[in-house]
């Protein structure tokens, strides 16, 4: 796993051990925990999941369709309630504080 770990949540951060094991790839995560004036800078809303300590909050770089599907898969199959899909990346979190059983998107869908 290469990116932004570090201040992550030693649980979370096996969690996205077992991810890598199960693409059968290594992840890239563009962002774990932010502090609060750099998730400002980045557009995070308040209360964002990345903010809290520990930080249960990542999100991986996804290239393709295919490896989104995997990683959203992945996600439901080991419990991780909070999951936001991008362009680019897939958003996974387990905030204590924050709603569960939510799925968002980061992009307008076009119609």
């Amino acid at each position: 796993m290469t990116g932004k770990y570090t201040e992550l949540a030693p649980e979370f951060v096996e969690q996205l051990n077992d991810l890598e094991d199960f693409l059968g790839k290594p992840i890239i995560v563009t962002s774990g925990y932010r502090n609060p004036d750099h998730n400002t800078t980045v557009g995070g809303v308040s209360k964002s999941a990345h903010t809290e300590q520990p930080c249960w909050a990542a999100d991986i770089a996804c290239p393709d369709s295919a490896t989104r599907y995997k990683i959203v898969d992945f996600a439901f199959r080991r419990n991780i309630k909070r999951i936001g899909i991008g362009r680019d990346f897939v958003h996974l979190d387990r905030s204590h504080n924050l709603p569960e059983y939510t799925i968002w998107t980061y992009y307008e869908v076009k119609k």
